[in-house]
């Protein structure tokens, strides 16, 4: 199936949108024949429970709310321009300019990271009652609230398995748990989900959990036609965008090294690399 990708506009600020006006509905996309690609910029899912904000950001200010239906993106952004330069001065960057990337397709991880280095900021970083960042403590970032990673506000760490906070299709999402009580974190497929009981199912059922690495949310509409686990191999085979370069990707450099990295691609394996045949399952 063809990679789906809807284009951000700019909203008031420079802030990331959607190309429709602020506070459009969520819609959960489908995919009734999977494994599906799942959007690369834009809805990948929707949320089922609302969150309270523990600091500002952006639009938002401490003690506001997340409402439930707010937008559940991939892991990347479209990119920064000049139409963006109060947000990244907001960010501490001096000098606008060395953050921009017409391109897009880096993952929030590394444009934070990337950002970081260029600018000789800390990203991301508290001060009082700010969080600030690329995306929120959250996970997401206004003015059309969007998750990217985390839902840390949206689910308690507490207890045994986490709690639904969201729609992938037709399977649900969860917090990053799979057994909080043991400090037990699932074993994901290339999607982002496994097989295992739920809080709402003693049954095995597919599902997706929030990571702390990237793809962060989704990478694919799993399971596999034959119902098992997607591969990354297999996820990669949904996007003309991975590995469509001959494999040489983007260097990108961070206050880490360089790394080789596949703009848009969002099948990561074992060791964090969007990219080459060396795949660590």
């Amino acid at each position: 199936m063809a990679p789906v990708r809807v284009l951000l506009g700019l909203g008031l600020g420079g802030s990331l949108v959607h190309s429709q006006p602020p506070s459009v509905a969520c819609v959960n996309p489908t995919c009734s024949s999977p494994p599906c690609a799942a959007a690369l910029l834009g809805d990948v899912g929707c949320t089922n429970v609302a969150g309270t904000t523990q600091y500002k950001h952006e639009l938002l200010n401490k003690g506001d709310t997340i409402a439930v239906n707010s937008h559940i993106y991939g892991p990347f952004e479209a990119g920064f321009t000049s139409m963006q330069d109060s947000i990244i001065e907001g960010w501490g960057c001096t000098d606008p300019s060395a953050a921009y990337d017409t391109e897009g397709g880096k993952d929030i991880g590394i444009a934070e990271a990337v950002t970081s280095y260029k600018c000789g900021i800390e990203l991301p970083r508290i001060e009082g009652d700010t969080y600030i960042g690329v995306v929120g403590a959250c996970g997401g970032h206004t003015p059309d609230y969007h998750f990217h990673r985390s839902f840390s506000c949206l689910y308690s760490e507490s207890g045994g398995h986490s709690t639904k906070v969201g729609d992938i299709a037709q399977y649900g999402m969860y917090g990053k748990w799979e057994d909080y009580d043991n400090n037990l974190l699932p074993l994901l497929d290339a999607c982002g989900a496994h097989f295992g009981p739920t809080p709402e199912s003693t049954t095995s059922v597919y599902h997706y959990h929030v990571q702390d690495s990237a793809p962060y949310t989704v990478a694919c509409h799993g399971p596999t036609a034959a119902g098992g686990l997607m591969s990354v191999a297999a996820c990669r085979a949904l996007y003309s965008e991975c590995d469509d370069d001959g494999g040489s990707g983007t260097s990108i450099t961070t206050a880490d090294g360089t790394i080789a990295y596949d703009r848009f691609c969002p099948c990561y394996d074992a060791s964090g690399s969007n990219m080459g045949t060396d795949i660590q399952e």
